[in-house]
């Protein structure tokens, strides 16, 4: 949700878990930059990225907790990936080249304690534990975990991160099987995961997106005993917009830096597409007519279109480009 207050914030409004009115995660924020990316203006996602930087390497007295320190340090992928599909420049050389955040939540990451094992999830005889990993010549290039930090038992109901479906798990999978080039199962998983989300909010009062999901019914998970938080969005989001137009639609990705638009178009999907996409500067309309194969945009800018491997060069201004059968799946 998009909240305001209390004073003292490095930004507000910004975006919170819908969860304490007192408290943020840092995980939580991550993952709500990759979803809010998709309407900057509605939603502060870069923003919210400053009350983790500024008080914990500002050392500006912040009035909310900040939640896990030592959770794995997402802030540079997800300012990359933001950078890349808004061209925000300004951003990129506040964190990267005048704060300096990022190089500082590297070398911060490296000299915190780890947190407390939780018992109920990380048995004493199975802690949690954190590696570091140095290139040839002794850097610190990246960090490594193991252990039984998530407790998973693969519980039927869930039991929140004993078995529960997590949308940003299921969203770093689903990258990660993509970038080794899995995409056909990376969509498939994203398909049954929204489509879980769905079948969850039309058949579930109160209807709506949950924090977590049972792994064995069309419900919320349970959390001791009773039901995960409702209205989470919350990273849950990331299910109904990002893992929707990235891998059902196929729209695998928008570079403001090349004006490039990458689509895995899908025959079996009919008509479909989006309007007024924005990415970096330009505002579009793509979409596939199934009636007569071609693609039909509006656009306020020129950009490269690559459907399935062939580049279209799509002018400024409203055309239809077709689309030899041989480029549809």
């Amino acid at each position: 949700r998009v909240r305001k207050g209390p004073e003292g914030m490095a930004a507000s409004p910004y975006l919170d878990e819908n969860c304490y009115e007192d408290q943020i995660w840092i995980w939580d924020g991550c993952f709500m930059v990759l979803f809010s990316k998709y309407a900057p203006k509605a939603y502060p996602g870069k923003e919210t990225l400053m009350n983790y930087y500024v008080p914990i390497h500002d050392h500006v007295r912040t009035p909310l907790l900040i939640h896990l320190r030592d959770n794995p340090p997402l802030f540079a992928w997800v300012e990359n990936e933001n950078y890349r599909f808004t061209g925000d420049r300004e951003q990129v050389n506040k964190v990267l080249y005048d704060k300096q955040y990022l190089q500082k939540h590297f070398i911060y990451f490296d000299t915190i304690p780890q947190g407390n094992v939780n018992t109920d999830v990380s048995p004493a005889y199975n802690p949690i534990h954190r590696g570091v990993v140095h290139d040839s010549e002794g850097n610190i290039i990246g960090y490594t975990w193991h252990g039984g930090a998530s407790g998973m038992d693969n519980n039927a109901t869930g039991d929140y991160w004993r078995g529960g479906i997590w949308l940003p798990t299921a969203y770093m999978g689903t990258k990660a099987l993509e970038k080794y080039g899995y995409y056909d199962l990376a969509d498939e998983l994203a398909e049954r995961v929204v489509r879980l989300q769905l079948r969850t909010y039309q058949s579930v009062e109160p209807h709506t997106i949950w924090e977590c999901y049972s792994p064995s019914a069309d419900q919320p998970s349970t959390e001791h005993g009773r039901r995960a938080r409702p209205n989470f969005c919350g990273w849950s989001a990331l299910g109904p917009i990002s893992l929707f137009i990235e891998n059902i639609l196929g729209f695998r990705s928008a570079d403001a830096l090349t004006n490039t638009v990458t689509w895995s178009l899908k025959a079996g999907n009919g008509t479909h597409g989006l309007r007024h996409f924005h990415f970096g500067d330009i505002t579009t309309d793509i979409i596939y007519n199934a009636e007569t194969g071609r693609i039909e945009a509006d656009s306020n800018k020129p950009f490269l279109l690559n459907v399935n491997g062939k580049k279209i060069k799509v002018k400024a201004g409203k055309h239809s480009y077709p689309l030899a059968e041989k480029y549809i799946k």
